[in-house]
């Protein structure tokens, strides 16, 4: 989540050129010390495509990914309007707008840490929280657009929130399979295919709008 706001960031302030050149570096220096600092974590058995289909069979388990679908479809569905939206507040600049995506993206680290606290002791509570932050973030992002203060906190919250979506679902799935745990992480783990139905959504048809397309391009993250 900072990643993508940090390498915007860099790319207002020093071209795009240097914003690739310092994340390629840094990404190598994360892989270095990742391969450094962590033990080796064999499985506990091996992992086949046929244990899949029996994992659905769960109610739990399915309750689980629906959630993980749902959650990030809407996040990356709202989230492709955050741009049009902040140009909307008074006194925001292209400049300043990159600046708060970097701290929205500062935010979703917290929310990481502070989300798993929370999935830890009750996974369920935690993403009944963050579906409400998030709901009530969306509904009033738009009518808080007169408002700077209402703007930054309300996009606090929302990388708040969305920073423990991960981290709780996984939680929330780890406990729904305790016995097929690599396979179960495996199928919560596919966010990508989650966030393509965001991304179409949130998406102008034929892309004629033009802040919406500024807004995809730069503001949406992986």
């Amino acid at each position: 989540m900072l990643g993508v706001h940090a390498g915007t960031f860099l790319g207002e302030l020093a071209g795009w050129r240097w914003a690739f050149a310092v994340m390629g570096a840094f990404a190598l220096a994360v892989a270095g010390l990742l391969a450094a600092v962590l033990p080796p974590l064999p499985a506990s058995a091996a992992l086949r495509l046929g244990a899949f289909p029996g994992l659905l069979r769960n109610a739990r388990l399915r309750a689980g990914l629906l959630v993980v679908l749902s959650l990030v479809t809407g996040h990356f569905a709202a989230y492709t309007y955050v741009r049009p939206v902040l140009e909307r507040v008074p006194g925001l600049g292209a400049g300043l707008i990159s600046g708060l995506l970097l701290v929205y993206g500062v935010a979703g680290i917290v929310g990481n840490f502070t989300g798993g606290a929370l999935a830890a002791r009750d996974p369920r509570r935690a993403l009944l929280a963050i579906s409400a932050s998030l709901a009530a973030v969306v509904l009033l992002l738009g009518p808080a657009g007169g408002s700077l203060l209402a703007s930054v906190a309300l996009l606090v919250a929302w990388g708040l929130a969305y920073g423990g979506v991960s981290v709780s679902t996984q939680q929330w799935i780890l406990a729904a399979a305790p016995r097929a745990r690599e396979a179960a992480s495996a199928a919560a783990s596919r966010r990508s295919p989650c966030s393509s139905p965001g991304l179409r959504k949130g998406r102008p048809p034929n892309n004629r709008d033009r802040p919406h397309r500024r807004t995809y391009e730069k503001s949406v993250s992986p």
